[in-house]
């Protein structure tokens, strides 16, 4: 599922203004009044979005090698005779008039600032979400590492992507992007003076969205910022890491459909085997992930079947936000809304009367945070209350507000990406709920969700969590005794089956998974070696000396930023390591409502893949590559 929003739209009604002449103290009376009702405008025009979103994370990637590089070039260079034979003969007569091109529409200005904490770094909606940081507080660190998790081969990421890291150019200065997949400089600003900008902007989307470059090659070749582009691979690990990928792709179709005949055996004994709720949860899960049934309404399902204390039990097993979640659903049912938006409006027609100018107009600069997700909602609401009388006799008057608050306060306590991750942790408690004693379903419901971690392991797309059930049940995951139960059941109860119970084929391949899953965890190690040396190496500050290097903040103790883009499979492991490390952070993901092409994934990997490590006494030729499009010499 891509993405799942639950969206609370609020509307004000405002009282009219009329024109009317004044007296002094009549004026001040009025300025008072305008500026509550441009607060009260700005407020209507806010929306509180609660966005939560999960997605399989692929484990690597491959960027922008020589391959797809030289093709980008190719294209680009082939406009420049075109444009020679154009200039040359124009010398010799009268002046031509120029060709006139639609300009480009202008950017919003962006005011630049240091970036001293993570705190302190906003993404604009339309491109993407800051999903967490560390630390909370404002201590101060030499680094900041901005992590972005990457949508391999989406185009719709890929041009968030590099509309992010424009942003971050132009708002903080950050210039370093540490890139998987490379082990060396892997900038494209040298094809820009191959064509003019549109042109650029022309081949570079070709190959954007045939997943031949990525986001960051995007706006290297196309805008004139001078970003560094950097890869922090270990070269031997990679090419590991791609052997093992090879191999896997090599045994992936043949696997899924020996799998696939488990899963349908399986499947049919559930129907001879589960009980009748059973079943049901099983139409339910089925419907969730489909997405023909929302988060909430899943989730509301599922904690149907445990009361208050089992709901507490659940809570210190570590499903605090789930416990939050529905804590935050029970005061939703209790709020009436349309009473809120009521009692909303005499809040805001109360502060106008009552407040001194001074702080209607903090109040203003607190509903433009809000309005810009600078602060949270629960916050924004809360500081309303606080300039309210205190005592039960107010309370009785905004009975709804207060309640719309109280909702507030609990849900914007969760954590969504906790949240969503805990979905599957809950969905196991009720399985294990409803199998109880059954030995057979629980024997069965462990060969089912095995076959799908196995199928996720097999395609490469799978969350770290399912990761963590293969580890963690290793000694389980014999396919073999999968097969010996499935067949003997199926006997039982007269089901058809041509499973074959002597082959060891899928046995034999968990070696190529603990090798795949066993490098990629070496790779992340050195993406925390490597990126630290490539901003000690590659980010000399110099905001007095003026010494080269495009990072030099006004602030001399700002520390360094860059950017670190990779697959949102390596976040949790990267994370703990930049905590262990004292390093600063903040994880990011760019917004993505359409489905990446996972066929399309593995054969640009599989074409532009060239050994990253160089072999001894071995040439290796070291030319520019290009892309197809700017392939003429330069005269």
């Amino acid at each position: 599922m891509l993405k799942r929003a639950i969206s609370i739209v609020m509307i004000l009604g405002i009282p009219g203004a009329r024109h009317r002449l004044c007296n002094y103290k009549e004026d001040k009376m009025l300025r008072k009044k305008i500026l509550g009702f441009v607060i009260a405008v700005v407020f209507l025009l806010t929306n509180c979005v609660y966005a939560v979103e999960t997605e399989r994370r692929n484990i690597f990637q491959k960027r922008a090698v020589n391959g797809a590089q030289a093709e980008v070039k190719s294209e680009l260079k082939a406009q420049q005779p075109a444009v020679k034979a154009a200039v040359e003969p124009v010398a010799k007569s009268a002046p031509a008039k120029k060709e006139e091109k639609p300009k480009e529409p202008p950017k919003p200005k962006v005011t630049r600032t240091d970036l001293l904490y993570p705190s302190q770094l906003v993404i604009p909606s339309e491109f993407g979400s800051v999903k967490e940081y560390w630390p909370h507080d404002n201590s101060a660190h030499d680094k900041i590492i901005i992590h972005i998790q990457d949508a391999h081969c989406n185009y719709e990421a890929q041009m968030n992507l590099a509309k992010m890291l424009e942003y971050l150019y132009q708002a903080y200065g950050v210039t370093l992007i540490l890139v998987e997949g490379g082990s060396r400089s892997d900038s494209l600003s040298y094809m820009r003076e191959y064509a003019p900008k549109d042109k650029r902007i022309e081949v570079a989307d070709k190959y954007l969205k045939n997943g031949k470059i990525c986001g960051e090659n995007y706006l290297d070749i196309v805008e004139e910022y001078p970003v560094d582009v950097f890869g922090i691979e270990k070269p031997e690990l990679y090419d590991a890491n791609m052997s093992s990928f090879m191999k896997l792709d090599e045994i992936r179709d043949r696997d899924l459909v020996m799998l696939d005949n488990l899963r349908q055996t399986a499947d049919a004994l559930k129907e001879k085997i589960y009980s009748p709720q059973l079943m049901g949860l099983e139409a339910k899960k089925k419907d969730y992930t489909d997405e023909k049934m929302k988060f909430k309404d899943y989730a509301v399902y599922l904690l149907s079947f445990f009361d208050a204390r089992e709901k507490a039990g659940l809570k210190k097993q570590g499903l605090e936000n789930m416990m939050m979640y529905d804590e935050a659903l029970a005061l939703e049912q209790k709020t009436d809304l349309k009473a809120t938006e009521l009692e909303r409006g005499k809040l805001l027609e109360y502060l106008t009367r009552s407040l001194p100018q001074a702080r209607l107009k903090e109040c203003l600069a607190k509903t433009q945070d809000a309005k810009d997700n600078k602060i949270k909602q629960s916050e924004y609401y809360n500081y309303l209350k606080g300039q309210l009388p205190q005592g039960k006799s107010v309370e009785k008057i905004y009975p709804n507000l207060f309640a719309y608050i109280d909702y507030l306060n609990v849900f914007d306590k969760i954590d969504n990406e906790e949240l969503f991750k805990e979905l599957p942790v809950l969905e196991d408690a009720v399985y294990k709920k409803l199998i109880g004693r059954n030995k057979e379903a629980s024997e069965l419901y462990f060969i089912s969700k095995g076959i799908e971690t196995f199928e996720g392991l097999i395609e490469i797309k799978i969350t770290p969590d399912e990761t963590k059930f293969y580890t963690d049940n290793k000694n389980r995951f014999k396919i073999i005794q999968w097969k010996e139960f499935l067949s003997s059941q199926a006997k039982r109860f007269g089901i058809a089956t041509n499973i074959d119970t002597q082959s060891t084929v899928l046995d034999n391949h968990f070696a190529f998974i603990d090798s795949f899953y066993g490098v990629a965890k070496q790779r992340e190690n050195a993406f925390l070696a490597n990126s630290v040396k490539t901003m000690d190496t590659r980010l000399p500050v110099s905001p007095l000396t003026g010494e080269a290097g495009a990072f030099k903040p006004k602030n001399p103790n700002a520390p360094k930023p860059a950017v670190l883009i990779c697959g949102g499979y390596h976040t949790n492991t990267l994370l703990e390591l930049f905590r262990k490390a004292g390093i600063a952070y903040v994880v990011v993901a760019p917004n993505v409502t359409t489905a990446t092409d996972k066929k399309l994934y593995r054969s640009v990997l599989k074409e532009v893949y060239t050994p990253m490590a160089r072999p001894e006494n071995v040439d290796v030729d070291d030319t520019k590559p290009t892309l197809p499009g700017l392939e003429e010499e330069k005269e």
